[in-house]
């Protein structure tokens, strides 16, 4: 989801790097999903078109990989962990599987690249 996400605010970019209209892009937070995809597929930029219809379309071609320089880099460093309550009490004070779970999150980051081949 994190490759997806970044290929998505990609899209968004090269369609703002390539449209005149500022109208359009204070008016972007009011978009649904469904306007922001039909503004990129009919976007000017080549590049917002293809990405967006590769998400939709082929997203068998979308490659996450260890970076390389020639994707876009995507970056996981810290985990928000919001630890549920038993009781009114931490979970992990409750069960040792719970403390255990919430401890291996914390090695989850890491520095990758998406690409689209």
């Amino acid at each position: 989801m994190v490759a997806v996400d970044r290929l998505l605010a990609e899209a968004v970019r090269c369609h703002w790097n390539e449209s005149s209209d500022r109208t359009e892009k204070n008016e972007f937070v009011r978009l649904t999903d469904s306007d922001v995809i039909a503004m990129l597929k009919s976007s000017q930029s080549t590049e917002a078109t293809e990405i967006i219809h590769t998400l939709l379309y082929e997203p068998s071609k979308i490659n996450v990989s260890e970076k390389k320089g020639s994707g876009y880099p995507i970056t996981i460093r810290k985990l928000y962990n919001r630890e549920p309550l038993c009781k009114g009490e931490p979970l992990t004070h409750r069960s040792e599987e719970a403390r255990t779970i919430i401890q291996s999150l914390s090695s989850f980051g890491f520095d990758l690249e998406v690409s689209i081949s």
